[in-house]
């Protein structure tokens, strides 16, 4: 969010600056269901913006900020990176193991992590990881509300 924000203009690069960029994110973000349909609709509305007040009194508009950084987790080539998702990591860690554990494995994905509380973030882990599985593979994702 940071390194986006800052292409528009807005160095928050300080340490209590990345703070407000944390909160921003807490606040403000979201993981979309289909990132192409949510690109789409941003695109052609201004119905996501939502405006954050920034503690110098200015408020600052995002828009598809707020669901652009999280999918970078899922794509990580929109920030350059030639990197896979998370998703396939999750897929391919489950891979290596032994077959007889993996529909354990695939019934039991554990998220931790503050990111992971993201509206949307649980849902599309679990469409996602479940488009890579094996047909028979049911999916399950545990989200323990205690995660920070």
């Amino acid at each position: 969010m940071g390194k986006v924000l800052m292409r528009r203009g807005y160095d928050l690069s300080g340490s209590s600056e990345r703070e407000i960029v944390r909160e921003m994110k807490e606040k403000l973000c979201y993981v979309a269901q289909d990132f192409d349909d949510e690109m789409r609709l941003a695109l052609g509305s201004v119905d996501i913006d939502r405006s954050y007040r920034l503690p110098d009194g200015h408020r600052l508009n995002i828009g598809s900020e707020r669901f652009l950084c999280p999918e970078l987790l899922f794509n990580p080539s929109l920030g350059g990176y030639e990197d896979v998702g998370i998703h396939e990591r999750i897929y391919g860690s489950v891979m290596k193991c032994d077959m007889d554990i993996r529909k354990e494995l695939y019934g039991n994905v554990v998220l931790s992590g503050g990111t992971t509380m993201l509206p949307g973030f649980d849902g599309r882990i679990k469409r996602e990881v479940g488009n890579l599985a094996p047909y028979a593979m049911k999916v399950h994702v545990v989200v323990p509300p205690e995660r920070k």
